[in-house]
């Protein structure tokens, strides 16, 4: 009889402890979302400067086509200092394959946006500007499916540690 009670008055303890143990897990794992975050977004902000550097003549698209893929780099080499959250490494890896699917995006429509931008500066056409924009849309339309893939992993991997959020895909549009 002594033993259950004395279990009846641990049970709240064991709970609190449970608890705890629980939220550590959750703010540790919020953290390593933050800084995985701060990963991508130090890439989107390069990726747009990149994109927005096609609409002013007096920039050079080709150095910010190399500004963004070296920051991929830079980026891929802190999220291997940051490693696995404990044993997970689901996060890990769908960052890892975000960086990897915007490089193959970059070296494909990306090269092709550098060399039509440079002809541009030699030969002004509507024809190509049309090119251009639609060379732009494809690109950024698969970085933000990636980006959508990676979001969804995030979310994944923040229920599993007791976070109760959503993945919210709204697009805003600016209207004339």
């Amino acid at each position: 009889m002594k033993i259950y009670r004395l279990f009846i008055l641990l049970s709240p303890f064991a709970i609190l402890f449970l608890f705890s143990c629980q939220s550590k897990k959750g703010v540790d794992a919020d953290v390593y979302c933050n800084s995985l975050q701060k990963l991508e977004d130090t890439v989107i902000i390069k990726l747009d400067s990149f994109f927005q550097s096609t609409r002013f003549r007096a920039f050079d698209t080709k150095e910010y086509f190399q500004k963004v893929t070296d920051e991929i780099d830079i980026q891929l080499l802190n999220l291997n200092k940051i490693g696995y959250f404990k044993e997970d490494s689901t996060l890990f890896h769908s960052l890892n394959l975000l960086f990897a699917d915007i490089d193959k995006v970059l070296q494909s429509e990306g090269v092709k946006i550098v060399e039509l931008d440079k002809s541009l500066l030699l030969d002004y056409d509507k024809q190509k500007i049309n090119q251009l924009d639609s060379l732009e849309s494809v690109a950024i339309e698969k970085i933000y499916n990636l980006q959508l893939r990676f979001d969804s992993v995030m979310v994944e991997f923040l229920h599993r540690y007791g976070f109760d959020v959503e993945l919210d895909t709204t697009q805003y549009e600016l209207k004339d």
